[in-house]
């Protein structure tokens, strides 16, 4: 199977600090890069208990000294940024790291104060700025501006979501699709029907089989009572419905039949621990069991 790690950077403001996340989320990656995982992705968030907000800088950073691993956003809330903008600062890190750059279009916002600050103008300019960002990429809006540096190849697209709405642009603008297991009150069957839903309408638009991804949160673990533990603590700093929970053969055993589920999609994984040694052990022996 092809097993993802998914980075919020969210914490309990008197445990941890900021600095002290984004620097453990830097190691983590260098780790990670080394056991066989295949992407790495980061969220833009702006609650106060979030380690950054502007994920780009660090994908560049991550990008730079790893060496395999796909880096990318997980995602980036369009609807509060210019697309040019965005279109140019992805396309110049993928100048410098082709082909291992993702861009993840996530529906998300932020509180009215930080909305107005950016770029926010109403809950119906999603689409339209996906549509305009990667027009950047696809030659529709050469006649208007060109980005640059002017390369053969581009960050590879997905959009992220938990609903029919997202199934639809992934269709519509030829994407991968990346469902969340996290953010949605659906059971895992009715998720399974829109997935499969999905694959079929795709095929029959675009006449080729889409990239998948199943996102899914939780806690791995030397023993189930401590991940029950740390799941528990984690929901003062991120509200998540997690679904891997366990020592570390349960949580591959569950992972491995979420990706057997949903059609060998690949499996992105969030962490909510911010227990960065024990975090980095799970990985290595998850690494191991499931073969990476």
């Amino acid at each position: 199977m092809e097993l993802n790690i998914l980075n919020f950077g969210a914490y309990k403001i008197n445990k941890s600090t900021s600095s002290e996340i984004i620097l453990n989320t830097i190691e983590l990656a260098k780790e990670v890069d080394t056991l066989g995982y295949k992407r790495f992705w980061l969220g833009e968030h702006y609650e106060i208990n979030v380690a950054w907000r502007n994920p780009e800088i660090l994908i560049s950073m991550i990008a730079g000294i790893t060496d395999r691993i796909r880096v990318g956003s997980g995602g980036s809330l369009i609807k509060l940024h210019k697309p040019l903008y965005l279109a140019q600062t992805y396309n110049l890190v993928e100048f410098f790291f082709p082909e291992r750059i993702d861009f993840g279009f996530a529906a998300g916002g932020a509180d009215n104060l930080v909305g107005e600050r950016l770029n926010f103008i109403n809950q119906e300019i999603y689409e339209i700025r996906i549509e305009e960002f990667l027009g950047y990429f696809n030659n529709k809006l050469t006649n208007e501006i060109k980005i640059s540096p002017y390369i053969n190849s581009s960050p590879e697209f997905w959009i992220l979501g938990s609903g029919y709405g997202s199934c639809s642009l992934a269709v519509k603008y030829k994407t991968a699709l990346c469902l969340s297991l996290f953010h949605t009150k659906l059971g895992l069957k009715e998720m399974k029907i829109m997935f499969n839903s999905f694959i079929t309408q795709y095929q029959k638009v675009n006449n080729e089989s889409p990239k998948l991804g199943i996102a899914v949160a939780g806690n791995i673990s030397k023993s189930e009572k401590i991940s029950k533990k740390i799941i528990k603590e984690s929901q003062e700093y991120i509200s998540i419905s997690p679904s891997i929970l366990g020592d570390y053969s349960q949580c591959a055993e569950l992972l491995y039949n979420i990706s057997i589920e949903f059609e060998g999609a690949e499996v992105f994984f969030l962490d909510v621990s911010n227990r960065f040694q024990e975090k980095i052990e799970a990985f290595k022996e998850l690494a191991k069991i499931l073969n990476l």
